[in-house]
């Protein structure tokens, strides 16, 4: 800002990790003002490799004498953009918010909010009795059927059985087809399992951090459920090529699972499973939680379990001690899943006795343990309050 009390601003436009000079745009000067109008239009071609991308928008005070002073900035998902366009006021954050999140501003949230809630209520009048015959008689016309999907590849391989990617013939829809043999679920014991985690699946008004379930259905030998197709990966995959997230990343990612997880345990679900592999991002960047197979339903009224199960370098210590247990388990494999995105050191390598230990132990490479804990304290606070 000028001596005189006013700016010299002027806004840059470009994509998160382009390099193109093409792409990278910016406005005139507005000289001595506070309220600055542009009246400006740019345009950026886009193609698919750019929709993982963001648009980063940042203000900057012009100064003759000295370098320019950054005043602000937001971003959003090149997808998010193409789906929906963007026509309110937003906050300015710091550089490092701004490169993940973009924030409306109070009145503008409420109406976005609003809207958000006529187009819920508006869906959720199918299920009022007025057309659930409806609803009845078009599920029993679109029974799905192996044939109706042309299978393409295959996504991951379990001991019970695949996810395919497959595409709807009628629709070209894609989806992520879970596949499991009926006789190894039978022989390995595992009915249950099975049943649950349709049902975990099934559940409706689920938030969407939790993988969606299409439909169902089943042959002679297999059963199949249908759900959407994630494209973005998985955490262990992110971590592996940026070696740690950033803190806002983290607290933004913590704050969906943490949400996923509120919901299910809401419903007397512990999901008994959390780690980096079953986090996915979609095409947007927000979380996923996906793979249902550990959880164990009806744990409501304190109710407690025993069942040995997880993986071993977030495993809760109740269950390794075969102590009864609860959701607090999740929450003992969300903070292993928190440390493991803000330090990038991924499992204990220690096993089970390290996590039995009383005193916590801290990587070598983490310079300072404060530093982490305030951190992890910080994001807590974002995400309970």
């Amino acid at each position: 800002m000028d001596p005189n009390g006013l700016a010299d601003p002027y806004v840059k436009l470009k994509l998160t990790g382009d390099n193109e000079k093409s792409r990278k745009l910016k406005t005139k000067v507005v000289k001595a003002s506070l309220n600055p109008e542009w009246n400006e239009t740019f345009t950026i071609e886009v193609n698919a490799e750019d929709e993982s991308k963001r648009l980063m928008i940042e203000m900057w005070d012009w100064d003759r004498a000295s370098r320019d002073d950054f005043m602000g900035a937001l971003s959003f998902g090149v997808s998010e953009i193409i789906k929906r366009p963007v026509d309110c006021w937003f906050r300015l954050l710091s550089r490092e918010e701004g490169e993940f999140y973009s924030i409306p501003c109070s009145d503008e949230t409420s109406t976005l909010l609003n809207s958000y809630n006529s187009k819920c209520t508006a869906s959720l009048t199918e299920w009022n009795g007025q057309n659930l015959e409806a609803i009845r008689i078009r599920s029993k016309q679109d029974t799905l059927r192996i044939s109706d999907f042309k299978f393409l590849r295959i996504l991951g391989r379990g001991s019970f059985g695949k996810v395919i990617l497959a595409e709807h013939k009628n629709t070209d829809e894609v989806y992520a087809v879970k596949v499991l043999k009926k006789d190894i679920v039978i022989q390995e014991d595992d009915i249950e399992c099975t049943m649950i985690e349709k049902r975990v699946l099934a559940l409706q008004q689920k938030p969407p951090f939790l993988v969606q379930l299409h439909s169902c259905f089943q042959t002679m030998d297999r059963l199949f459920f249908v759900m959407e197709f994630i494209n973005g990966g998985d955490l262990m995959y992110w971590i592996q090529q940026t070696g740690k997230f950033k803190e806002p990343v983290a607290t933004f990612y913590s704050a969906e699972i943490a949400v996923g997880l509120f919901f299910l345990h809401s419903h007397g679900i512990v999901y008994r499973d959390l780690k980096l592999d079953n986090v996915l991002l979609d095409q947007e960047g927000h979380v996923k939680i996906a793979d249902f197979g550990l959880c164990k339903d009806g744990m409501t009224g304190g109710a407690t379990t025993r069942t040995f199960c997880g993986t071993p370098d977030s495993i809760a210590p109740e269950i390794i001690e075969h102590k009864p247990y609860g959701a607090s388990v999740d929450w003992w494999s969300y903070g292993v899943l928190l440390y493991e995105m803000l330090v990038g050191q991924v499992g204990s390598g220690g096993g089970f006795k390290l996590i039995l230990e009383p005193k916590i132990s801290f990587s070598p490479c983490i310079k300072s343990r404060q530093n982490l804990e305030n951190s992890v304290f910080g994001i807590m606070k974002i995400i309970t309050v």
